[in-house]
């Protein structure tokens, strides 16, 4: 079930937060809450949502002359704009955000959640309008750049090493950190991401600190980060523009090595995992034949497929 969550901003800076179950077009629910979630849409400073079509549509056609700001706490890429039309534009300002706190599969037995202490909220500073206070968690930064960080040198690192940690039958990504060959594989693919990064953004920010904690949260046995969970749907995170292909074009354009990409790429091709949801189909139906094909009808490489073989291998 969709929830909205609508902030109200005292003068004193206390807040007030609601949470609506906000349900349309099914006719199974006896009341349905438009008329509460309209009038507090009404005084809010702030709505937000996980991406739902139906709730960014609720808050839109709510009738008010003050100016309201939409987040979508999202890890979809422009999860607050991507719906947005000249209506909603006129009523509100949409500003996009990168998320990031890992929430491991939760106890069903019990109402606690277990989540790591590091959290960010990174929204996007090309809007006048700032709805949050700036803080430890909360910053305004360039979304692209922030976006394909996080994708790519989080995401991406997350990836690689669930496949490393599949081929060694290790369960937690955790162990994996924890013995000599894991950590010298980490290091050295979240160093190749961090480059293909900087191709990316034409910058030379200092990504030391921003490496160093990703591993540090990587590290943290109390999560409990199952490999087998990071590496479901592989047609979809191996796919390209994706967190592995999309940097490995870059890099290989660049004539940059690769090295730890095609050690993840040999695991994908010469194994058989499947506990892991998505893998055996994604086997059959990207796999089956040799590397080149895959380059070619999977990656859609075109114009320097020669570099692929060279580096990745055939």
């Amino acid at each position: 079930m969709p929830s909205l969550v609508i902030l109200q901003f005292a003068p004193n800076e206390s807040i007030t937060i609601y949470s609506i179950a906000v349900l349309f077009g099914t006719g199974k629910a006896p009341g349905r809450p438009k008329h509460v979630g309209q009038t507090l849409i009404l005084g809010s400073s702030v709505s937000t949502t996980s991406h739902e079509q139906n709730i960014f549509d609720f808050v839109s056609n709510v009738k008010t002359e003050k100016t309201q700001s939409f987040i979508a706490f999202e890890n979809m890429y422009r999860a607050s704009t991507c719906n947005s039309n000249e209506k909603s534009l006129s009523k509100l300002v949409l500003i996009d955000a990168v998320v990031d706190k890992i929430v491991p599969p939760q106890n069903t037995t019990s109402l606690d959640v277990t989540v790591e202490e590091y959290g960010s909220i990174v929204l996007d500073d090309n809007k006048d309008t700032k709805p949050l206070n700036e803080s430890e968690i909360v910053s305004y930064r360039n979304y692209e750049h922030e976006f394909y960080k996080k994708l790519w040198l989080l995401n991406g690192l997350h990836l690689k090493l669930a496949y490393f940690g599949l081929s060694r039958e290790i369960k937690y990504i955790h162990e994996i950190l924890n013995n000599q060959e894991g950590l010298k594989f980490a290091k050295k693919s979240i160093d190749s991401l961090s480059k293909a990064y900087r191709l990316f953004s034409d910058s030379n920010e200092d990504l030391d600190d921003f490496k160093q904690t990703i591993l540090n949260r990587f590290s943290l046995p109390e999560i409990q980060d199952e490999v087998i969970r990071i590496a479901r749907n592989p047609e979809i995170k191996f796919s390209k523009d994706e967190r592995f292909e999309r940097p490995l074009r870059l890099l290989i354009s660049a004539n940059e090595q690769v090295e730890t990409f095609k050690e993840v790429l040999d695991i994908v091709f010469n194994n058989n995992f499947d506990d892991v949801d998505g893998f055996t189909e994604f086997k059959k139906s990207q796999l089956s034949n040799d590397k080149s094909y895959f380059y070619n009808e999977f990656w859609k490489v075109d114009n320097y497929s020669d570099k692929y073989i060279q580096a990745l291998g055939n």
